[in-house]
């Protein structure tokens, strides 16, 4: 099950990246860039989890348009 947050504006991400599940310094202050992160274990009770992250709203889209990319899904 994906997520998709923006950096900053999404408390579920803090949490993450407080917990270690995440590590967001390679989107931190860049623009229109993202990080797609797999969590294992019980997270928010998911058991496997795909997180998608953008620096921005931009950054946010691209990414999932990348995994939709990957998917098969043509534009």
């Amino acid at each position: 099950m994906p997520y998709l947050w923006r950096l900053g504006n999404s408390k579920y991400l803090d949490k993450l990246e407080a917990e270690g599940k995440v590590n967001l310094g390679a989107i931190r202050d860049k623009r229109e860039v993202y990080g797609v992160f797999l969590c294992d274990g019980a997270v928010f009770g998911v058991k496997n989890l795909m997180v998608i992250a953008g620096s921005d709203k931009r950054g946010a889209v691209y990414g999932m348009f990348h995994i939709s990319e990957l998917m098969g899904v043509s534009a």
